[in-house]
Formats: C-alpha cells, sequence, structure tokens
C-alpha cells in the first residue's frame, strides 16, 4: 500500500532487528506503513509517531493536514509508480478513512499503520 523504498523512515533499525531475531531464533518484528518497527515503548513511540508524522507529510503535498487522491497518486508517481490511478489511490485512502470523508487525515494514517501491524504482528 504505502512505498517502502529507499527513502523510507526507519529501515536500517528494522533490519537490525530482523538480523537480531534471525540470531537468537525469535520471532521478527513487523513493519509499520512507514517502515518502522511496531514493537515499541516509550521514546521508540515517540520516534515512530515522528516517523509517521514525517510519512505522511510527504505525501500531504498542500501541507493542509489531510491526504487527498491526487496527493497520494502524485507522490506514488514521483516514487516511480506512475500505475497509480486516481481510483486506486481513492481506494487506498478510503480503506483507512475512519469519518468517511474521503480524505486521510494523520490520526487516521497513525491508526492505519497500528492496525496493519496488528494484523502482521
Amino acid at each position: 500500500m504505502w512505498p517502502r523504498g529507499p527513502s523510507r523512515v526507519g529501515r536500517g533499525a528494522l533490519s537490525r532487528e530482523l538480523r537480531d531475531a534471525a540470531e537468537t531464533n525469535r520471532p521478527p518484528p513487523t513493519a509499520n506503513l512507514c517502515g518502522s518497527s511496531t514493537r515499541t515503548e516509550g521514546a521508540e513511540q515517540v520516534a515512530d509517531i515522528e516517523a509517521a508524522r514525517k510519512a505522511f507529510e510527504r505525501y500531504d503535498l498542500n501541507g493542509d493536514g489531510q491526504i487527498t487522491a491526487a496527493e497520494y497518486k502524485s507522490v506514488m508517481a514521483q516514487l516511480g509508480d506512475p500505475y497509480v490511478t486516481e481510483p486506486v489511490a481513492q481506494a487506498v485512502i478510503n480503506a483507512h478513512d475512519a469519518n468517511g470523508d474521503g480524505l486521510l487525515t494523520f490520526d487516521e494514517f497513525w491508526a492505519a499503520q497500528n492496525k496493519d501491524g496488528e494484523k502482521t504482528g
């Protein structure tokens, strides 16, 4: 759903956690939409919120606090996926749009990350 390319936030930390999990034979952490671990506490939770805020701001091109289908489509094209159409972008947003207004707020974005992490973790 959200891109996970070289620009993603938290990539090094997640790779380190995966390597550590493999070495200690414990289950690996899951990744949320902005690429950071979902197993967090205290200061790490603040870091995840900040990483999520940065990821959200990348999509919120006009800075109004909401991601539109057009903004999502535009960012996906900038990230190398020109095949995301506006209807597809709207479907992605609608899947996480809690209030049904067709836009994605940061709170909805954050909730989607935590929800996605719970499904996979």
